[in-house]
């Protein structure tokens, strides 16, 4: 921070008032200051709030907040003016009492008769609530309060029964200024009906253009929803097929695996049965060089019974 910072409290360097929201906040923690550097703090807040343009009148100071009591009078009167009891109030008798704001808010009566107004709304229901002059009549003069000119220039008439509009300030009564005794339309008429027929065609384009722009972006929005619905259902349909296809390869797998099971049978037996023919060929030589040594008599019966004996031997391998 700067070392021509201002302070509210310059022996502690406290309260820093740079600026204007830096004038607020030391209104809101002015309780916090030590009671012996309140009135230096206050009149150096009310000094700062006039240089950087602080209304006093639009902040928020709660009746605990020490600083209500060093402000002058006409901002402890703005101060206690509270606005709560508006919603209870047409928005033209909101209108009104702005207007009594503006024009006698200074006034040292001003705050009693806001008060008593603000309890006569707050306790009375729709069909029972009458006008603020009401109450304010009692406190200014009746020609100041039936012609007040509010800040749009319209005249308004108050008492204790009604609220009357009186017109617009300057107004002539029986003067046509835009159309002619025939519905034809004045210079002034065709005027001000071309320019809002401009502004009216202008805001058209405005809306179509707007139109246009959320049909695109929804069209857009529509085109990546179809992709991304499709390609979910290519994902679905891919996964589909792997697990198909993964079936299918457990299926032949399984079956593979038997065939292999039954081929390695089929070998052992293939080995098996050629060692059984070993054996019966060896026996067959055996008995054959046996046979050799007899006659051929006896030849040809031990042939014979070899004979017998391979086709028995084959017989049981074929079972």
């Amino acid at each position: 921070m700067a070392n021509d910072v201002v302070y509210g409290v310059p022996e502690q360097k406290k309260f820093p008032l740079p600026d204007a929201d830096h004038v607020k906040s030391a209104i809101r923690f002015f309780n916090y200051v030590k009671p012996k550097y309140e009135k230096q703090l206050a009149n150096e807040i009310l000094k700062r709030a006039k240089i950087y343009g602080v209304d006093l009148t639009k902040i928020n100071i709660g009746d605990n907040n020490r600083f209500k009591g060093y402000l002058p009078v006409n901002e402890l009167q703005h101060s206690a003016i509270n606005k709560d009891f508006y919603n209870n109030l047409p928005g033209m008798v909101c209108v009104m009492c702005d207007h009594l704001v503006k024009k006698y808010g200074k006034e040292d009566w001003f705050p009693k008769a806001w008060e008593e107004y603000r309890h006569h709304v707050k306790t009375q229901d729709m069909d029972h609530m009458k006008m603020p002059g009401f109450v304010f009549n009692k406190y200014v003069k009746e020609t100041e309060m039936k012609h007040s000119a509010t800040s749009d220039g319209q005249y308004y008439w108050i008492d204790e029964d009604g609220f009357y509009h009186s017109g617009i300030l300057g107004m002539k009564w029986g003067v046509r200024r835009f159309q002619n005794e025939d519905g034809s339309l004045t210079e002034a008429g065709k005027k001000r009906y071309t320019y809002l027929s401009g502004k009216i065609e202008k805001q058209q384009r405005k809306i179509d253009k707007f139109q246009r722009k959320v049909d695109k972006k929804s069209r857009k929005y529509l085109r990546a929803e179809k992709k991304k619905i499709k390609a979910a259902r290519l994902k679905n349909r891919a996964m589909n097929a792997w697990i198909m296809s993964d079936s299918k390869r457990a299926r032949l797998s399984f079956k593979a695996d038997r065939l292999n099971a039954k081929a390695a049978k089929m070998q052992n037996s293939t080995l098996k049965n050629e060692a059984k023919i070993r054996r019966a060929q060896s026996l067959i030589n055996k008995y054959s060089r046996k046979i050799a040594k007899f006659a051929p008599e006896s030849t040809y019966a031990g042939g014979q019974f070899i004979n017998g004996l391979y086709q028995v031997k084959m017989s049981d391998l074929n079972k």
